[in-house]
């Protein structure tokens, strides 16, 4: 941002100390056909040199400076969600050089004390340097909350832990730190915000024969779990929630709390019938404690929508609503009403019929 600031602070210069200002224009004397003498002012020969200078010197700041705000998008990604922030954050850099650039272009063809050679080469350079700058701030692969979202879910249900790994010459991180691409490389594990801070900006896609390097399972479903990587890295694809993986019959599947935590932050709001946990009857816990399993919902950020056992969404009703991680017994578990019982009597929802919006009753 600093380098956006001088690079039109160097435009102002160029324009306020150079382009507008007469003090600096030089006299020239001619004789016209009739031997009448002509004075005329016209832009001396070192104020157009220092002019190409400060034009060749505010392309390289805001050509820099949208390489920085590229690299600060990529530790901050915007959401897909939000388009117009998320144009605007990426590609901002592309309209910097125009603003930086543009008003000088127009005064150069404007001005009258510059010859035709001059106003050429000028506007030549300040256009040309105008593109380039812009070429550089456009951001052709925008990185996305959806993107990293879906990544470090894929990392942590296939590893077991947040952990990666790259190189300083690698553009990606991978899912092992012993494959042939880091053999003659120092190696640096972290996690997947590590590598993003470390300017490795996605996952690789080689996936499974990473897996098969360090001995590692691999789910039968691989190839949906990539093609859904690849999918969102591409753009082509706002879904952050990636497949499950499918481990039936593959030994030494991964467990670990990381793996727990994805489960336990997949939440509901309200349910009507038996989601297949532990505790029994309508409503129910979808932490993988009491549900063992994971439903098939983004398991990093916390939904408000009821689903059933087959995953589909169910109507919300009535102002009652349960906690996603209930663990107590089954009467707190069943509903917690919007009002707070303020005398002996308690407070208590009913289970309405099919399409009928819930109340609470007192008893």
């Amino acid at each position: 941002m600093s380098l956006w600031v001088l690079g039109i602070v160097i435009e102002l210069a160029g324009i306020f100390g150079l382009l507008l200002i007469d003090s600096i224009l030089a006299e020239k004397t001619s004789v016209d056909d009739r031997g009448v003498l002509q004075v005329s002012s016209s832009f001396p020969t070192w104020a157009f040199v220092i002019l190409i200078v400060l034009l060749v010197l505010d392309g390289i700041a805001v050509a820099i400076g949208s390489i920085l705000w590229k690299r600060a998008n990529t530790l901050d990604p915007a959401s897909k969600k939000d388009t117009v922030r998320f144009f605007v954050q990426n590609q901002l850099g592309a309209f910097i050089p125009i603003i930086a650039i543009l008003p000088i272009i127009l005064l150069i063809f404007l001005n009258k004390d510059m010859d035709k050679t001059q106003k050429g080469v000028a506007s030549g350079v300040a256009i040309v340097v105008a593109l380039i700058a812009s070429v550089i701030g456009i951001d052709f692969n925008p990185s996305s909350v959806e993107k990293y979202t879906a990544e470090k879910q894929a990392v942590i249900q296939l590893l077991g832990s947040d952990t990666v790994y790259w190189s300083f010459g690698s553009g990606v991180y991978q899912a092992c730190g012993d494959v042939p691409d880091l053999a003659d490389s120092e190696v640096v594990s972290g996690t997947t915000a590590d590598a993003v801070a470390a300017s490795k900006p996605r996952l690789t896609l080689r996936i499974e024969s990473e897996l098969n390097a360090c001995a590692r399972a691999v789910p039968n479903n691989i190839d949906e779990i990539v093609d859904g990587i690849r999918a969102v890295q591409d753009g082509t694809s706002a879904e952050q929630v990636l497949p499950s993986p499918d481990w039936s019959g593959v030994a030494n599947a991964p467990t670990s709390g990381a793996i727990d935590m994805l489960c336990r932050r997949t939440s509901v709001t309200f349910l009507y019938q038996d989601i297949g946990d532990t505790s029994g009857g309508v409503g129910g816990d979808t932490s993988s404690a009491r549900l063992g399993r994971c439903l098939p919902m983004n398991p990093l950020i916390p939904v408000s929508v009821s689903r059933s056992r087959n995953g589909r969404p169910m109507p919300r009703v009535g102002p009652c609503r349960r906690s996603a991680l209930s663990t107590v017994s089954r009467v707190s578990r069943s509903m917690s009403c919007a009002n707070a019982s303020r005398s002996t009597g308690r407070l208590r929802c009913s289970s309405p019929s099919p399409g009928v919006r819930g109340r609470a009753r007192r008893s």
